[in-house]
């Protein structure tokens, strides 16, 4: 699935493009394009917070 994908893609160090972070780029863009923004609460904000949480540990 592409949540499965996004999570991947994140737990990676993607760094930095013109002094953007791009993880955030992309998952601001892929919540955009599955409108996750329209819905009360989705899982895929769980599943990000968690891989963010992992990440800084």
């Amino acid at each position: 699935e592409n949540q499965d994908l996004l999570i991947k893609c994140i737990s990676q160090d993607l760094g930095f493009t013109s002094g953007r972070p791009i993880a955030a780029c992309v998952i601001y863009k892929c919540l955009l394009h599955w409108r996750s923004f329209e819905v009360e609460r989705t899982s895929v904000f769980d599943r990000i917070i968690q891989t963010i949480g992992a990440a800084i540990e």
